[in-house]
């Protein structure tokens, strides 16, 4: 990591050392920044969703700021609107105005997704991962194995 990435950090009480580990905001943009080290895109569609209502808004756009990289906006934009989160209207217009008009990004990796999808002209974001595999539906709500009832 780049001097200038090294950021967004905190201090915690781990078994009584200090030790410094990554905000909620930035840990939330380092799973949307690399997808495959966080369970993959999937996987990072759901943590969008569930941890939008636990972040600093103003945090994670100084984050977001310093990380100058308009496809992390773009994804992040993208999931973000995706799930209806309710995004403050002046945090929105921050993001929008983070993205580089004329950058087109494919949401999910092209060796694992293709290339051919829907433009969201929003965010210039291609489409190429099926919505169905990003939003959790009560039929398609992935199952957590039980180690409880492990026979012996």
């Amino acid at each position: 990591m780049s001097e200038a990435r090294f950021f967004g950090f905190v201090e915690a009480d781990v078994l009584g050392e200090p030790v410094k580990m990554a905000s909620k905001e930035r840990a939330l943009l380092d799973a949307v920044d690399r997808p495959h080290l966080a369970g993959g895109l999937p996987e990072i569609s759901r943590i969008v969703m569930k941890a939008a209502a636990e972040v600093s808004w103003r945090l994670l756009l100084e984050h977001v700021k310093r990380w100058e990289e308009s496809a992390l906006v773009q994804r992040l934009g993208y999931l973000l609107d995706l799930h209806e989160v309710e995004v403050p209207a002046a945090a929105k217009k921050k993001l929008l105005s983070l993205v580089n008009p004329t950058s087109k990004v494919h949401l999910g990796s092209r060796a694992e997704w293709g290339t051919s999808g829907r433009l969201n002209r929003s965010w210039g974001i291609i489409e190429n991962v099926p919505r169905e595999q990003l939003v959790e539906t009560a039929v398609g709500r992935r199952r957590l194995k039980s180690f409880s009832a492990r026979k012996s």
